[in-house]
């Protein structure tokens, strides 16, 4: 071959292989989605029945088969009242508001993820172990303990970045034993106190201590939760019957029957989110009702109607020992 025939076979070659790696680019910078290309879930929890699809209300979701995923969207979280505190999750673990986990729809469990809160920097490791949240618009719940390390306890939601830890979830896959799994550890592995506590050091050293909102809204007495205020009842020693009469203007007013009120809140929102999440979790019918009295317009959260007084003692012995001692009854003539 002759000297002119070799260089240009090798400037063709060249510049075939750079027209080739300018398209791949292009077409990765033109991409609009957020996965990868995609690393399978461990085998073992493929077919496990938390990681098949599922249909919640009426909605069909099918966890994702790869472990790539990040999105921004709103978190909120759960274990503010003790009624999940203790209950399975997903994948079996004891749920625990103290811990470090986590519930999404769709990506796989168990699995490890970033949640960066975009409100103030703050960021956080979880596992996830559970399934929800089943509100539209929202793509993560986080423990109360997580919500208060990520600084969006006392607003109850926020803007969030949530990021799959590929390695690191299939570590936790591989060697994940929901019985025997630490709640307060990402990985369910090691002790309680100085794991936490250096998790909590890291985080508030890392990123910018922004003070989460005080409530200023609604009663200040009672338990106040973010921007949840709870007007706690009398504590009856049996059945109490807690006039509705002055709700009958109110659209969406009680219907006749009996049922337990878990929850009273000034905000509508934070009552309506309550509602679902017992609905879900605990599979009674639960909704939140408005009510006005002396002026003030409050909501409160309802199980029912019951449909005997079986039923009726039956769930406010489960309520009780999920720690809600504060429930009970109302009945609507």
């Amino acid at each position: 071959m002759s000297l002119k025939k070799f260089f240009s076979s090798a400037l063709c070659a060249f510049f075939s292989m750079g027209v080739s790696l300018g398209i791949l680019v292009i077409l990765s910078g033109c991409s609009s989605t957020y996965y990868g290309a995609g690393t399978p879930i461990v085998k073992k929890h493929a077919k496990r029945g938390y990681n098949k699809s599922y249909k919640i209300k009426g909605k069909r979701y099918s966890p994702r088969k790869q472990y790539e995923y990040s999105q921004t969207g709103i978190s909120s979280y759960y274990g503010g009242r003790d009624v999940f505190h203790g209950r399975k999750t997903s994948t079996g673990e004891r749920f625990n508001k103290n811990g470090m986990t986590a519930a999404h729809k769709t990506l796989p469990l168990p699995a490890v993820v970033r949640v960066t809160n975009l409100k103030n920097g703050r960021s956080l490791k979880l596992r996830i172990n559970d399934r929800g949240p089943f509100v539209k618009g929202r793509i993560i719940d986080v423990s109360e303990k997580a919500a208060k390390l990520l600084g969006f306890h006392h607003d109850g939601v926020t803007k969030v970045r949530v990021e799959c830890l590929v390695a690191e979830s299939m570590m936790l896959a591989r060697n994940y034993n929901p019985k025997k799994c630490n709640p307060y550890t990402v990985h369910g592995q090691g002790g309680h106190g100085p794991t936490l506590r250096q998790t909590v050091g890291r985080t508030l050293k890392r990123v910018a201590r922004a003070p989460a909102q005080k409530n200023t809204q609604g009663n200040t007495q009672g338990n106040t939760q973010g921007n949840i205020t709870i007007i706690p009842p009398t504590k009856p020693k049996g059945f109490q019957v807690y006039s509705t009469v002055n709700t009958r203007h109110i659209p969406g007013v009680l219907g006749r029957g009996t049922y337990i009120q878990v929850g009273t809140y000034s905000s509508e929102v934070n009552a309506k989110n309550f509602a679902t999440k017992v609905a879900t979790r605990m599979r009674v019918p639960c909704k939140a009702y408005p009510l006005e009295k002396a002026g003030t317009r409050y909501h409160r959260v309802l199980v029912g109607p019951m449909q005997s007084k079986t039923a009726t003692t039956k769930m406010i012995h489960e309520l009780k020992i999920r720690n809600v001692t504060d429930a009970f009854v109302v009945v609507q003539d």
